[in-house]
């Protein structure tokens, strides 16, 4: 977390991509704390990544899951995963 923080801070600060992309990376790794962190300050929830199909929703609640309470989590702050 205080990388993340220390990251958010930086000037310039990261844009919505790089935010994205950790946000989904903090889902994939089932680190709820810092995807909670990461939505305060301005990740998509349903955000999708180039190298990877599904939204955080998806790769949440993929097989080699700690990540039942964020799957929750994401859902009760509206995220849905991708059409199949």
């Amino acid at each position: 977390m205080p990388r993340v923080q220390e990251l958010l801070a930086a000037s310039p600060p990261p844009g919505p991509r790089e935010i994205n992309e950790a946000f989904w990376q903090a889902c994939h790794g089932g680190q709820r704390r810092t995807a909670e962190y990461l939505l305060r300050h301005g990740a998509d929830i349903n955000t999708t990544v180039e190298y990877a199909h599904g939204t955080p929703l998806d790769t949440a609640t993929s097989l080699d899951t700690r990540r039942d309470t964020l799957a929750t989590w994401l859902r009760e702050h509206g995220a849905q995963p991708v059409d199949t």
